[in-house]
């Protein structure tokens, strides 16, 4: 129990987190429950909330908002591989987060279909610079591009 809490649990997993706008707190949450009532599959960890007040980070989900993150567990598989259904859970969850506005924290896994990433009002100025700082491209990674339409 010790090592637990001293190092986190020891099993492979997939993180994600949802930020959702502090108001709409109540209707998401009201929505997620839905989702995870209507699925057949099983959520492997309850989920986290964790609130935060706004922030100044270009990308970020909590960009001058107040906003609760949804966060979510699935554990892997020693050959990596997840619970059947897992990867569809997340995926209607995601869908019902951002039809409340939420988006994904960038450090963690999301589906980024699944999100409006146009409601991130600084995602151009964070293009132009990004232009202007690296125009051969040389630190743009493919998953970056894809995600960012860069």
């Amino acid at each position: 129990l010790v090592e637990i809490f001293r190092n986190g649990i020891p099993a492979p997993q997939i993180n994600m987190e949802v930020g959702v706008p502090l108001d709409r707190f109540a209707a998401a949450a009201a929505d997620l429950r839905t989702a995870i009532a209507a699925s057949p599959f099983r959520m492997h960890y309850p989920v986290i909330l964790r609130p935060t007040g706004p922030s100044q980070a270009w990308l970020s989900s909590a960009y001058e908002r107040a906003v609760v993150w949804f966060g979510f567990v699935v554990y892997q598989r020693p050959d990596g591989t997840v619970a059947d259904g897992s990867m569809q859970l997340l995926a209607d969850i995601q869908r019902a987060l951002a039809a409340h506005g939420g988006l994904p924290h960038w450090g963690k896994y999301f589906d980024e279909s699944l999100f409006d990433l146009s409601l991130l009002p600084r995602l151009g100025d964070f293009r132009a610079v990004r232009d202007r700082l690296d125009p051969g491209r040389r630190f743009l990674s493919p998953r970056v591009a894809e995600v960012l339409q860069v």
